[in-house]
């Protein structure tokens, strides 16, 4: 199981960014192996279709929970036909770290 978080910056140390479709980055936390993988978004600066693409892009890398403040409405609606869980941590300035603590 992967599970992508939303994040501020490249560190666990870092924040949930409040953006989904535009966070700076994702933490990908691989429960089977321990290991966190920062990536960029590259959809961050698109102008239109960003969440949908952000969608896309984290279920081509096998992710099954995407831990955000906010998911748009285009989002969620294709994270539901994708079956891939939606987390908003009630803490909004919980850290990256902190999360993956909590769902281990």
């Amino acid at each position: 199981m992967i599970t992508a978080i939303t994040s501020n910056a490249n560190t666990k140390a870092a924040q949930v960014d409040e953006k989904f479709g535009r966070c700076a980055y994702f933490a990908l936390h691989n429960h089977a192996t321990g290991e966190t993988e920062f990536i960029d978004n590259p959809h961050k600066n698109n102008k239109g279709g960003v969440g949908s693409s952000v969608v896309e892009m984290l279920a081509n890398r096998e992710v099954t929970q995407i831990v955000a403040i906010e998911f748009g409405p285009k989002a969620k609606n294709l994270l539901e036909k994708l079956s891939i869980q939606m987390i908003v941590p009630e803490n909004k300035q919980i850290t990256i770290e902190e999360i993956i603590a909590k769902i281990k």
